[in-house]
């Protein structure tokens, strides 16, 4: 009984944070910076979305989701190693997609 107790509350705390991670993600900048800047904080750079992916494939692997959000997950994961890192330059369409995913996943986790 105390290890299912247990179990669930590593569960939650799991969740908490990797909903953190979701809202920190989403809280990066849509613009480019004007100048080369040291901050990751813009959803421009390729390591924003190298860090989502992982955050992404944490976040399929438990079962905070149902089966229709981890398959939206899994188009995007695509999206994103197809058309998105190859790319030299991040688009404005490329950003409004991982917003929705953002905010869909951010609804889902609170």
């Amino acid at each position: 009984m105390e290890s299912e107790k247990s179990k669930l509350g590593e569960k939650e705390n799991l969740k908490k944070e990797l909903l953190s991670g979701l809202k920190l993600l989403r809280s990066y900048s849509d613009t480019s910076p004007k100048e080369v800047r040291h901050s990751r904080r813009f959803k421009v750079r390729k390591s924003f979305w190298q860090s989502l992916l992982v955050d992404l494939s944490d976040l399929k692997g438990l079962d905070f989701l149902g089966e229709e959000q981890k398959n939206k997950i899994l188009e995007f994961e695509k999206f994103v190693e197809l058309s998105v890192l190859p790319a030299p330059l991040v688009t404005k369409e490329q950003i409004d997609a991982v917003n929705t995913l953002l905010d869909n996943l951010i609804g889902s986790l609170s």
